[in-house]
């Protein structure tokens, strides 16, 4: 039978809590109440129900396994496995992207105009962990989405994030380059949305060590201006203008890449888009019509 501590669960909140502040980690109270209640296998809210039972040694133990592991710049998703993403929880592991916030206002603003324009049947291109096809598939009814991505990690973890979120019938999962594995379905698909990778190699250099380190950098980096990707699949789509007319792509874009963006779209002579901003005021949803 395990042992109780000294402790409180409060005071070792607290305490954690104080460490990861020393530590510079950033919103250390959210991130020791995760922690905390990640080892109990429980929610954030029990820590306050709990504030003054005693931790049991093996969970303290384990706690302070976790905090070391974070405050050597392991990113906490990785640590936990999973992260929050529209409501819904994905599993994550090394070697594929952790969601960001901003990427949340893409797929929102993608189920708002389809729930509007009663469009069904997407694609997602560069899938990752599936939050963005996964949240589509969830909250637009009678929807199908279609993934892609060249990684099997990222393949295998959105077929698992599928099922976990009971839209494993719903998301048609392929493993391959951009939209070369749509080709057979392209005439369905009414809408196209990606996060591409748009980290040029200028600004890879800055980046926080933690992402550099931990993160999959072929999820972040792109060759040459950093809009490699998206010209790919703009252009690939536009080969056949006739073929996907009035279809939607939806990206979600970096606020240092808009002037190249509206560069790419004058070169291409696409008339009709729209660059919307995200919460911040900054530049990151583009939206085209083909």
């Amino acid at each position: 039978m395990e042992k109780n501590t000294s402790y409180t669960i409060g005071e070792i909140l607290i305490k954690s809590e104080g460490y990861l502040r020393k530590k510079r980690i950033k919103n250390p109270r959210l991130e020791a109440e995760l922690l905390l209640s990640f080892v109990h296998s429980t929610d954030r809210l029990w820590i306050y129900t709990n504030w003054f039972e005693k931790i049991r040694d093996d969970k303290l133990e384990r706690l302070r396994q976790l905090l070391l592991r974070r405050t050597k710049g392991e990113p906490l998703h990785y640590i936990l496995g999973y992260k929050e993403f529209m409501t819904l929880r994905f599993y994550l592991q090394p070697g594929v992207l952790i969601p960001r916030f901003e990427t949340e206002e893409l797929v929102e603003k993608v189920v708002e105009d389809s729930r509007k324009g009663n469009f069904r049947v997407f694609a997602d291109i560069g899938c990752g962990s599936g939050v963005i096809a996964i949240s589509i598939a969830k909250f637009v009814e009678n929807s199908t989405v279609y993934a892609t991505d060249i990684s099997d990690k990222a393949i295998k973890l959105t077929a698992e994030n599928a099922e976990v979120n009971g839209v494993e019938n719903k998301v048609k999962i392929f493993k391959g380059n951009l939209l070369e594995p749509l080709e057979p379905f392209i005439d369905q698909i009414e809408v196209f949305v990606s996060n591409p990778p748009y980290v040029n190699h200028e600004e890879w250099k800055s980046l926080d060590e933690e992402i550099v380190k931990y993160e999959p950098k072929e999820a972040l980096l792109a060759p040459e201006d950093g809009l490699f990707y998206y010209r790919a699949i703009i252009e690939n789509l536009l080969k056949n203008r006739t073929r996907n007319k009035g279809k939607l792509i939806y990206f979600e874009i970096s606020p240092t890449r808009i002037e190249g963006v509206k560069k790419l779209i004058k070169r291409l002579k696409i008339e009709r888009y729209e660059v919307l901003n995200d919460m911040s005021e900054k530049a990151r949803i583009l939206k085209i019509v083909l």
